[in-house]
């Protein structure tokens, strides 16, 4: 494409402005086209790795210095420029030397500028082979492949990220990035292992040792190596907000040390005094673990005034409010606030059905947060049997009540409340005692504490 035009920027394409080589020996006349070679080489690349980039040959007159190219690149909205300097020989092979400089994408690590070694090349193929451009191949994957991640197209990032890893560029962002992607694609087993080898690369970034400790723990149950690898991750940066309260959270919910978990959070509020993490976590967990409402409240109450548009801590400050305080009308006020910043925070819609139902009894409108809710989370199982419940007892909806009892069992088969109230529905109103005996068994199966004498004679178990 010859053109002296801008590039378009609002495509979202990766712009290459390709300038002359400068013929710096000539023949009688020049025999060696490399600009088209590298354009081809260049839009093969994009099509086979759809790298979305936007590739514009300049013929203005060749140029001699990187500020040059800044400039001209700056003015056509470029993202990379290349340009070189060509040694025509009449009787032997030809030489050139490729440059480039990296104008837009500053975050990467490849050099900002740089030029090859002058090379020889006895005919073009070399050239369309890759000859003179590695770097400028690796910049045009990283900026797709960085790209690709920030859309949480992990899958395309994966490939890119490897692609890189296998042209030799296997730096400790590459490997991290690699990880992040396996992580989020759900293979936990080689995330694992490129998180491991990200520590080996730079054992001192304590970045990745938070990374394998949150793994360990979600994905692997493994606490205490999560401990360690959050102990590894705070020894080298201990001032982290995010990486102690995750250890607070770690310590206090799945090691059940209440004491060193409560250290945590208030050694992170000494550090940082106006951190809303540090405040909104540390609610939850005085609310849930040392069950202290008054100090849950003061914490939520902190956070809020942080961060006023926290959906989430409106939602959790609702709760406690409506069942801890019975305080319905300053919670629905925070229930309105959360689905005001998020109108598809599910949960929020849940517990806002249940205030219509007690506060209001407006069944109609209950029944709508109850639909808003698994519309946005079709798997939500906790709203499916309540619902069936609510469909069961206000409307004798038998029909609809099976439907999502049987929901709620297909998204968690282990939710005991489920097969418990299902049991109930099927003995009454669908006459299946066969099919309501075992629905009663599978939930004391899993629930021990829900067998009572009474729903044993019910249920007609010995």
């Amino acid at each position: 494409m010859y053109s002296n035009t801008p590039f378009d920027t609002t495509k979202g394409s990766y712009n290459i402005l390709l300038l002359p080589f400068e013929p710096l020996e000539k023949c009688q006349f020049k025999k060696t086209n490399i600009e088209k070679t590298i354009i081809t080489r260049l839009q093969e690349m994009n099509d086979r790795d759809n790298l979305n980039l936007f590739i514009k040959f300049d013929t203005i007159d060749c140029i001699h210095s990187y500020s040059e190219a800044d400039s001209i690149g700056k003015k056509l909205n470029a993202n990379l420029v290349i340009w070189g300097d060509l040694y025509e020989h009449c009787s032997s092979d030809d030489e050139a030397s490729l440059k480039y400089i990296n104008i837009s994408s500053k975050y990467l690590r490849k050099e900002m500028k740089g030029e090859s070694e002058i090379e020889k090349f006895s005919s073009l193929s070399e050239i369309k082979n890759g000859k003179l451009q590695k770097n400028i191949d690796l910049i045009i994957y990283w900026v797709a492949a960085f790209s690709a991640f920030s859309k949480k197209d992990y899958s395309t990032a994966l490939i890119l990220f490897n692609t890189i890893e296998n042209k030799g560029d296997v730096t400790f962002v590459s490997t991290l990035s690699i990880a992040n992607c396996y992580y989020n694609l759900n293979v936990f087993d080689k995330a694992k292992e490129y998180f491991k080898k990200g520590i080996e690369l730079d054992p001192n970034e304590p970045v990745t040792y938070a990374f394998y400790a949150y793994l360990l723990e979600e994905k692997s149950n493994d606490f205490k190596g999560a401990k360690k690898q959050y102990e590894l991750s705070l020894k080298l940066n201990p001032n982290s907000i995010s990486v102690i309260c995750k250890y607070a959270m770690l310590l206090g919910y799945k090691l059940n040390d209440i004491k060193d978990a409560e250290m945590q959070f208030e050694r992170a509020l000494e550090i940082e005094p106006n951190s809303f993490e540090a405040h909104y976590k540390y609610a939850n967990f005085i609310d849930e673990k040392l069950k202290d409402i008054d100090r849950a409240r003061l914490q939520y109450v902190k956070a809020l005034k942080i961060n006023p548009n926290s959906d989430k801590a409106h939602f959790k400050y609702a709760v406690l409010l409506e069942q801890e305080f019975y305080d319905s009308k300053d919670a629905e006020e925070h229930y309105k606030k959360a689905l005001e910043i998020n109108p598809n925070l599910a949960e929020a819609h849940f517990f806002y059905a249940t205030m219509f139902i007690y506060k209001y009894h407006d069944l109609e409108t209950a029944s709508n947060h109850y639909k808003k809710a698994l519309e946005i989370n079709p798997n939500f199982t906790e709203v499916h049997s309540v619902y069936a419940k609510f469909l069961y007892e206000n409307f004798k909806d038998v029909e609809g009540a099976k439907e999502h009892y049987e929901e709620a069992i297909n998204s968690d088969s282990n939710y005991a409340l489920a097969h418990y109230y299902y049991a109930f529905l099927l003995k009454d109103a669908l006459k299946d005692m066969k099919k309501a005996r075992e629905e009663y068994h599978k939930a004391i199966q899993i629930d021990p504490l829900l067998k009572n004498k009474k729903s044993d004679n019910y249920f007609k178990i010995n």
